[in-house]
């Protein structure tokens, strides 16, 4: 006879044309940070999950987020909630690595955080999926010397502080494409260089 099992993957990581799921979402992610230039890693997200802790991407890590459809047609959403904190945290840290945003929701459930933090020598692209950080204090994406280039997605900052896209410490921002719809500032640059030729922008 036969017997069924049902496992619920939280994602599967595609690297060097292997497919593994994982049942972990942190476990997908550990993974996919074997993700190189030369041979980058694909997360996929099968369901909403919900993060503790910051995601990185360091130094020559290569890694796409995307996600499969839920049941209504949308994307999954993982959703970034740690501990209440007062320093500034962010769901994903690109420091030194490439990290694409190619699908699926991130959302930042904290009052202290951003979606994407940029930082020296990373580089963020936002080529779909979507950003939201519905608290006072926060940003969309927050280019800290590093490299963003925006050519689709959206982005979502709600509230009295947070800008849709910040830039500061001599990062730069490229924004040809995608949606920043933000409660402030759409784009701010502190100190930096944000070069706007598409994209819709509501603030």
């Amino acid at each position: 006879g036969t017997v069924d099992i049902n496992i619920t993957a939280a994602a599967k990581v595609e690297k060097g044309g292997v497919t593994t799921y994982y049942t972990e979402f942190a476990e997908a992610w550990k993974k996919a940070q074997e993700g190189t230039a030369e041979n980058p890693a694909t997360v996929t997200l099968l369901k909403d999950v919900t993060l503790t802790e910051t995601l990185t991407v360091t130094s020559g890590q290569n890694i796409t987020l995307t996600s499969a459809k839920n049941s209504d047609g949308n994307d999954f959403t993982m959703n970034y909630a740690p501990e209440k904190s007062t320093s500034m945290s962010s769901a994903i840290e690109a420091n030194g690595g490439t990290f694409e945003l190619k699908g699926g929701t991130i959302n930042v459930d904290v009052e202290n955080g951003n979606g994407v933090d940029v930082k020296s020598d990373g580089t963020f692209k936002l080529t779909g999926g979507a950003i939201r950080v519905p608290g006072d204090r926060m940003h969309g994406v927050y280019v800290y010397g590093g490299t963003a280039t925006i050519s689709g997605g959206a982005i979502t900052a709600n509230g009295s502080v947070g800008n849709g896209v910040n830039v500061t410490s001599s990062g730069t921002a490229t924004i040809t494409g995608g949606t920043i719809t933000a409660d402030v500032q759409g784009v701010y640059v502190v100190k930096g260089t944000a070069t706007i030729s598409g994209g819709t922008i509501t603030a």
